[in-house]
């Protein structure tokens, strides 16, 4: 998928990637669930009900002009925009949810580089 942060559908090109992505993975007969980290880049509270789009999309343009620039780099993109993050996590357990797959989120404490505390809740 090629976005471009000046595309103005680059939102509706962002969910539709990230609809199929999921979808896709659902379908896989071998994917038996969906399960995300959450750690202290995007707080331990997961904002279930934002209806602000506007806000969610102002962050796919940010992360993905921030995509383009690294594009070449060592690492892999992050989405380090809670927003954005909190969006995604959503969408993940809709999909879940769509196809009867269990969403697991995995807290992690992190304290330096060590993982202090886990706790495993089941969706």
């Amino acid at each position: 998928m090629s976005l471009s942060p000046t595309d103005p559908n680059v939102f509706g090109v962002f969910c539709s990637g990230l609809y199929t992505a999921l979808r896709d993975l659902a379908r896989d007969p071998v994917v038996v669930g969906f399960k995300s980290v959450v750690g202290y880049r995007t707080g331990l509270n997961i904002n279930v009900n934002s209806d602000d789009l506007s806000g969610i999309e102002r962050s796919v343009v940010a992360t993905v002009s921030s995509w383009n620039k690294k594009a070449g780099g060592s690492s892999a993109p992050r989405l380090a925009d809670k927003e954005l993050n909190d969006f995604v996590v959503r969408a993940a357990l809709l999909v879940a949810s769509e196809f009867k797959k269990p969403g697991k989120y995995s807290l992690l404490f992190i304290h330096g580089h060590t993982t202090s505390k886990r706790k495993d809740t089941l969706v």
